[in-house]
């Protein structure tokens, strides 16, 4: 019985017609790796069985394909989960699916997968026909195929890339109740980067399809419409614009250490190790080829304000702008009030018993 089928219903006793018996076997003698999961004493109709074979089969190509750029990435899913035709629809209510996947990915734009899932749905409106109402619950087990159609886009720095779109398939098996079912699945997302694309997170929209044996009493497939959140973790991407680790700006820094690998940095002694240029070095708002001081943040203060250096003494009289009373004007070193920075230009003296002003 599939998800949609209630638990103590009976379960289905399948005849195969000789058709496809006999297409069965041709398989089973020419992909006997698959054997098991043609079987369709184990409760998989030949209908579901087909959809299910095709897409094993046309994962194995990719597990002897040369691997370009191979490594292994772990994908996460959580979802929100509800049917969406036959009786399942109104007799099952919304619910929860997950799922984790290893991806063996054999270039960057395609991998292969094996993917274990958990569906569960809760209890709808009554049967009108008399079954049961209950929850269900079902477990698969899929091989299938992922891709990424963007991936040498990737820039190594961008968060929302192109590169994070991607798409999956696969079929296997599904165990609910003690009945054993065919199934395919299909998911669509976009990701958002991070740590130079070793981490994917972004919204997901999937479709589960169960396939039921025809003898079944109620043989409707199950459809079950998939909405939440992936997770893409270990993804190496280093490799996604070359086969090696090149220097595509030409700055010496090699693409998997520039955070700028399009852009040639500019040799100056400030930060030459990121990859990145640095226009204003002292971020002072005077672009450092105009800038006389680049690594000193000019001090704006209405004095030579368009040079790029600070001027920590205006007036050049030895008094410290931000001890000056008047630090555009000089100080008259006359032995009067000296220390304020300010020119003295009347000064009053005591001579004897005289009041002597200059």
């Amino acid at each position: 019985m599939t998800i949609g089928q209630l638990r103590n219903s009976r379960p289905a006793k399948l005849e195969l017609s000789s058709d496809c018996k006999l297409r069965i076997c041709k398989w089973m003698r020419f992909f006997p790796a698959i054997s098991l999961a043609a079987k369709c004493p184990l409760g998989v109709g030949c209908g579901g069985m087909r959809w299910t074979t095709a897409l094993l089969l046309s994962s194995l190509p990719m597990l002897v394909a040369e691997p370009a750029a191979a490594d292994w990435r772990l994908h996460l899913t959580g979802a929100g989960a509800k049917a969406v035709r036959g009786y399942q629809k109104d007799e099952f209510g919304f619910g929860a699916y997950g799922a984790a996947a290893l991806e063996y990915a054999v270039i960057q734009e395609l991998g292969v997968q094996f993917e274990l899932g958990g569906t569960w749905l809760t209890q709808g409106d009554p049967s009108s026909l008399g079954y049961p109402s209950d929850w269900s619950w079902g477990t698969s087990l899929f091989l299938g195929g992922r891709t990424r159609p963007f991936a040498s886009s990737y820039s190594g720095s961008s968060v929302a890339s192109p590169a994070g779109l991607w798409a999956s398939a696969a079929g296997g098996v599904v165990f609910t109740g003690n009945l054993v079912r065919s199934g395919v699945d299909a998911g669509l997302g976009w990701d958002l980067l991070f740590n130079r694309g070793r981490l994917g997170l972004g919204p997901m929209l999937g479709y589960l399809h169960i396939f039921e044996s025809d003898d079944s009493p109620r043989p409707s497939d199950a459809s079950v419409l998939i909405f939440g959140v992936h997770m893409e973790l270990f993804a190496d991407r280093s490799s996604s614009h070359q086969a090696e680790d090149g220097d595509r700006d030409g700055d010496g820094i090699k693409n998997s250490l520039d955070a700028c690998p399009d852009s040639p940095e500019d040799i100056d002694e400030f930060q030459d190790q990121d990859g990145c240029p640095d226009a204003d070095n002292d971020r002072d708002g005077i672009a450092d080829q105009v800038d006389k001081c680049p690594m000193a943040a000019e001090d704006v203060d209405s004095y030579q304000d368009q040079d790029g250096c600070p001027d920590p003494d205006n007036d050049s009289d030895g008094i410290l702008d931000v001890e000056d009373l008047c630090p555009n004007e000089k100080e008259t070193l006359n032995g009067y009030a000296d220390h304020d920075g300010c020119p003295d230009i009347e000064q009053i003296r005591v001579v004897g018993a005289k009041i002597v002003l200059d």
